[in-house]
């Protein structure tokens, strides 16, 4: 009998610990999602416990955040040695956990009930909105939890007034108006609840009047700190994010349709029990929450939703209907007691096909495959090392990794921390992509940021929002900047594609009047050989068959020799003009001669493994091995291309001749009457050889395209009779179809 009276006592809270496991498995599931709008508050947090006060970077104070109280409690954890990651997942796991556990707390006492468990603590523990924000590091999690606790005190005050209570439920509510700037609209929607339950009289009013008073104090608060400290009267999110228009309530409307579609099934079964229990149950009890999941959907649909995975701004209608869900299981069993368990098998039911459903749900899913918020780790960390102490610029669209990450000072190109791109919005704001409609590229590049990482954490080369598309069209931009390959030591190792500035600044190439310094790391400014951390220095590093690139370097005129730090042993140098071709030569054979000023490519190529931490172009009095104009024809001997290639080698392999338009002439070292010419070729371009004899043409080829699956693809081409019969003494290639980017590996000539 004491086994059995044990049991019953611990039956409830062990069907709680398990519905908790239950939650926590199924968080689990979309570890490690991490939200960059969750580290734009980290970093104010971060500035905030350094003494830098409420600030995103350097320079200006923007209120780009709507969690205040959040980034506050990060800011204590902060203080307390917390790494602020952490810390926001417990908040929020606590926060999911409090959610699960108030819903399931029975109506007459503050204990578990295991019908309200089984009706609405389970959907929540399978609700993923919930789960996906237990772990993305935003206030939304722990948020969860203080709804519910403030739906469950409320609902209690409705029922017996105490001054305990009243307190308890203002507190709940002020923090809710502290944690995201639109918590008003959840009191709201519990004022609504608490008006259809009480009705209007003098009485009632003053009785709501004191128990809004915390809340509208905490906003008067915000409002008054905003204004002294800001010295705006709305948030800086508001002018990036908010615009009131039809094309808004279409896209909200549809963001509501498709984020609820999953909980249809427990929409049903709440409306069915809604009907059956409602003169059973006390209004409070269903007015309440009822009128929070109706408002806060309609605040949805007036704002146009969200861009966030896993339907965040819908998280908070979840928990007003977990609630109802479970008000009307408890109520639906004690109607019909003597088949109590069909409320638990019809509630489950329910619940088993909604999660289904979401796990189906491709917002859902894409909180399990967004990622790229890691790339941050990886490259941001590869800032800090390489450059904290320079203390560079940096101009990120995505605000929150690589800043937090990089800890450098930074310009939002969206305009959520920048005053001046929220207060200049273009012309067809409202219409596009929430939040990522802003930009203004020429006031970006006027700042002249060290470093600019389009798009996401890691960098793109390519930019998808305005400020980026428009400096990408600005001339004067390619002067400045340059492309450079990066790529991170730990975490997911993420490669960056990051545009940094060459001239000027911080990280700049140096120009003296006998020499131009080149940092390393712009040796990675093509596809291939990429830049990297070693110790506390960015360097390029070299492999065998991969070129180490430095595009459109413009040198004066003179004769040039190139050396790199450290020594590379079997080190090979090539240049690329305008009009020219490439081809890698030893080290001592790469002195360069220009006779004008003129953008040259350099590339480098190594044997063995090596590291290029500096190069130097160095003026030199010695002999010129190598020419290079806008206009001189290019030529070299049979011999250069002696070095077989095999089908689907590198296009750009160091040995292979890289030309334009122009193209190559190969001279032969005497005349030939050879049948056949065997030549390697990039495979995705179309080519004409021109035999030429004393210059004059006497025949020539063609070779199409070759679908080799990529690199370079081997022809054997027949030699034209007139060729054959006359002779010639140079071979002609020239590219007259593809991408533009010519090579040529070998070329073999056979005689009949």
């Amino acid at each position: 009998m004491d086994w059995e009276r044990h049991f019953r006592r611990l039956r409830e809270p062990l069907l709680l610990a398990a519905c908790i496991a239950v939650f926590a498995w199924h968080a689990r599931h979309y570890w490690p999602f991490l939200s960059d709008d969750a580290l734009i508050s980290m970093v104010y947090a971060r500035r905030l416990a350094e003494g830098a006060g409420l600030t995103w970077s350097d320079g200006q104070r923007v209120e780009g955040y709507t969690d205040l109280l959040w980034v506050l409690i990060l800011a204590a954890a902060k203080l307390l040695g917390r790494d602020l990651i952490s810390a926001a997942r417990t908040l929020d796991a606590i926060g999911a956990g409090c959610a699960i556990a108030v819903v399931s707390f029975s109506n007459r006492e503050l204990r578990v009930h295991a019908l309200r468990l089984l009706g609405g603590a389970i959907a929540l523990s399978l609700c993923a909105p919930l789960a996906v924000w237990a772990v993305g590091a935003l206030e939304h999690g722990f948020m969860a939890g203080v709804l519910a606790a403030a739906l469950l005190v409320v609902r209690e005050l409705a029922q017996r007034e105490s001054t305990r209570l009243r307190v308890a439920a203002g507190v709940l509510m002020a923090v809710l108006v502290l944690l995201r700037g639109d918590g008003v609209v959840l009191i709201a929607g519990m004022t609504l609840g608490l008006v259809v339950a009480w009705g209007v009289s003098w009485p009632r009013l003053k009785r709501l009047g004191l128990l809004l008073a915390p809340p509208a104090a905490a906003w008067f608060g915000q409002l008054l700190f905003r204004v002294l400290y800001y010295g705006k009267w709305v948030p800086q999110t508001a002018l990036i994010k908010v615009s009131f228009n039809w094309e808004r309530v279409e896209l909200g409307a549809n963001y509501v349709m498709r984020g609820l579609s999953p909980a249809l099934p427990l929409v049903a079964i709440a409306v069915v029990g809604l009907l059956l229990t409602a003169r059973r149950m006390q209004t409070v009890r269903w007015s309440v929450p009822v009128s929070v999941f109706l408002t806060w959907v309609a605040y949805d649909v007036v704002v146009g939703g969200d861009i966030f995975p896993g339907w965040r701004q819908l998280l908070f209608a979840w928990i007003a209907l977990g609630m109802l869900l479970a008000e009307c299981a408890e109520t639906m069993a004690e109607r019909v007691a003597r088949r109590a368990w069909l409320v638990p098998a019809l509630f489950g039911s329910a619940t088993l096909v909604s999660f289904r459903f979401q796990t189906m749900d491709g917002e859902n899913r894409r909180a399990i495959s967004e990622r790229w918020e890691w790339d941050g780790y990886s490259v941001g960390h590869v800032m800090r090392v390489a450059f904290g102490a320079k203390q560079p610029l940096l101009a990120v669209d995505a605000a929150g990794a690589l800043p937090y990450w990089s800890g450098l000072p930074t310009v939002d190109m969206l305009g959520l921390n920048d005053i001046h791109i929220a207060t200049h919005p273009p012309q067809h704001f409202g219409r596009g992509h929430i939040g990522h409609e802003l930009g203004d590229g020429a006031y970006v590049f006027g700042r002249r940021p060290d470093i600019i990482a389009f798009n996401n954490a890691g960098g793109a080369w390519e930019p998808l929002f305005l400020s980026g598309k428009q400096m990408l069209a600005m001339p004067e931009f390619h002067q400045e900047y340059q492309r450079v390959l990066v790529v991170g030591q730990r975490g997911n190792r993420a490669a960056g594609q990051w545009w940094m500035r060459r001239e000027g600044g911080v990280l700049g190439i140096l120009r003296h009047s006998d020499r131009v310094e080149v940092p390393g790391y712009f040796f990675a400014g093509g596809n291939s050989a990429p830049a990297t951390l070693r110790e506390d220095e960015l360097v390029t590093k070299l492999e065998p068959d991969r070129l180490a690139e430095l595009p459109n370097l413009k040198l004066p005129a003179g004769t040039w020799n190139l050396e790199v730090s450290p020594p590379v042993e079997g080190l090979k140098i090539g240049y690329r003009c305008r009009a020219g071709f490439t081809q890698i030569r030893d080290r001592e054979n790469s002195v360069l001669q220009l006779a004008e000023p003129i953008e040259v490519t350099a590339m480098l190529a190594a044997s063995s493994p090596a590291e290029i931490r500096a190069a130097t172009f160095q003026r030199t009095d010695g002999r010129a091995n190598v020419v290079c104009s806008r206009t001189a024809s290019e030529e070299l001997p049979l011999a250069a291309l002696s070095d077989r290639k095999q089908e689907h080698a590198m296009w750009n392999h160091p040995t292979n001749v890289l030309f334009t338009t122009r193209g190559v002439a190969v001279r032969l070292p005497s005349v030939r009457h050879a049948a056949v010419a065997d030549v390697a070729l990039d495979n995705n371009d179309a080519y004409v050889l021109r035999f030429l004899n004393q210059g004059q043409l006497v025949g020539t080829s063609r070779t199409e395209p070759k679908a080799n699956g990529g690199g370079m693809a081997c022809h054997r081409i027949a030699v034209p009779p007139s060729a054959q019969e006359q002779g010639f003494d140079a071979v002609g290639i020239i590219g007259v179809g593809g991408d533009g980017r010519y090579s040529v590996g070998h070329l073999f000539l056979v005689d009949k």
